[in-house]
């Protein structure tokens, strides 16, 4: 599963969202649903946002929440002119399809290469 690929935040980090105001709770009839979290963090140049974490708990998976998670996330007065981007695994197609959903545009690919010692 996407659990062993896509490693959980430290505590450090997501402290750093809450002390920095960018850090959300998604609450459905009473419930923690979810939560989505950022951190400055420019890219390429220019001022920018980073999603550290967008979580949705399982109950809830697929109906749509992380899409319109992040939309009300940008959607505040101060967040401001910013890029908000982040990394997604490409093994994670929810998340990639939640990306483009939001208009968000895949910019930089990665490959990491295994070398053995032989």
């Amino acid at each position: 599963g996407l659990a062993d690929r896509v490693p959980s935040n430290p505590l450090s980090v997501m402290e750093e969202s809450r002390a920095a105001g960018l850090l959300y709770a998604m609450n459905l009839e009473g419930q923690r649903a979810g939560l989505i979290a950022a951190v400055a963090a420019d890219f390429l140049g220019h001022a920018g946002l980073y999603f550290n974490e967008i979580f949705i708990a399982a109950p809830h998976r697929g109906q749509g929440f992380a899409r319109a998670l992040q939309r009300m996330f940008i959607a505040q007065p101060e967040i401001g002119d910013v890029i908000v981007w982040g990394t997604i695994d490409a093994r994670n197609v929810p998340s990639y399809k939640t990306a483009l959903a939001n208009l968000r545009r895949p910019v930089r690919y990665e490959s990491l290469v295994s070398l053995s010692a032989e």
